[in-house]
């Protein structure tokens, strides 16, 4: 079985824990977050390089380890242990990718002034229907389609699309 990691991101002044997250490779997934990406708008991000604009870096320390069967759990649990205002995470952790309600009240306002009622073209809605038919390994698993991995998963297929197409979850991939 692989190891997994579950870290914490330290703020580099106040030496709080500002965000929980699970990795298999600790130094890949630092240096991913000392460059978070440009779009990138989350909690985090903005944390990241706010940090980065002032000269500094937020710490890295690995709270547990475990493995791919109790990696889900365990990131649950440091994420509650740890909630607090300062929290950057957006979802209560662990794969189903649950957001807290506070998150999906958001969301759902975003969503409704930005897409709702919008009209896809006929060549966005084929895109769309080519990358949810592309085959998708998730955590070394892989699968047919989104559609297929998102039944196993029991998540959203959109959601496993948007996650194959993010920079944040490398282990969500187009094969």
């Amino acid at each position: 079985m692989e190891t997994i990691y579950i870290y914490a991101l330290i703020d580099p002044i106040s030496d709080e824990i500002r965000y929980i997250g699970k990795t298999k490779n600790i130094k890949k997934r630092y240096k991913q977050h000392l460059y978070p990406k440009k779009h990138d708008n989350s909690k985090r991000a903005i944390w990241l390089k706010e940090l980065k604009s002032n000269g500094l870096k937020p710490k890295i320390k690995v709270i547990d380890v475990t493995d791919e069967t109790l990696w889900s759990d365990m990131e649950k649990k440091y994420i509650k242990e740890y909630s607090s205002e300062s929290l950057l995470n957006s979802t209560i952790g662990g794969e189903d990718g649950s957001h807290s309600a506070e998150t999906l009240e958001k969301i759902s306002k975003g969503v409704s002034r930005a897409h709702k009622g919008r009209i896809l073209s006929e060549t966005h809605r084929n895109n769309i229907s080519i990358s949810l038919g592309k085959k998708v390994m998730i955590d070394g698993v892989e699968y047919n389609s989104c559609s297929e991995a998102g039944r196993c998963l029991s998540i959203n297929n959109s959601t496993v699309w948007h996650r194959c197409n993010s920079d944040n979850y490398a282990n969500y991939q187009f094969i």
